[in-house]
């Protein structure tokens, strides 16, 4: 396995949690190289090198994916999915960020996180400093 291009995958849909998301890197100090990507859609061609990532080795894969709690919604849901059923991607950590108002309704929801840490952005930058 060669050298991982991208140490987190982080999935953002919305340019402004992008933005926020990334300042809170930079403050919290997360040093891992992060690549941040427009949703689930271009996640897949980048986890299964498709696409604009056809040229990447699938074996090259990111430490950590991490996906707004916003964006498990059905379409999302079917590429979350597969990457927990293929043998090349299932051992990836991925990671749910989530407001505490949207943590709420997806447990009141019965949503399934199938093995994913349920985290809140602050705490995820917490653990990344204390493994850094």
């Amino acid at each position: 396995m060669g050298k991982t291009e991208a140490e987190i995958l982080y999935i953002e849909d919305d340019p402004k949690g992008e933005e926020t998301a990334k300042d809170i890197f930079r403050k919290n100090k997360v040093t891992k190289t992060t690549l941040y990507l427009k949703g689930c859609a271009e996640a897949n061609d980048y986890i299964f090198c498709t696409g604009q990532f056809s040229d990447r080795d699938i074996y090259d894969q990111p430490q950590i994916i991490i996906f707004n709690m916003k964006m498990m919604r059905t379409a999302d849901m079917k590429f979350y999915n597969k990457i927990i059923s293929d043998e090349r991607t299932k051992n990836i950590t991925r990671i749910i960020i989530s407001l505490k108002s949207e943590k709420e309704k997806w447990i009141a929801g019965g949503g399934v996180l199938n093995g994913a840490l349920l985290l809140c952005l602050f705490a995820f930058c917490k653990c990344m400093n204390y493994n850094n």
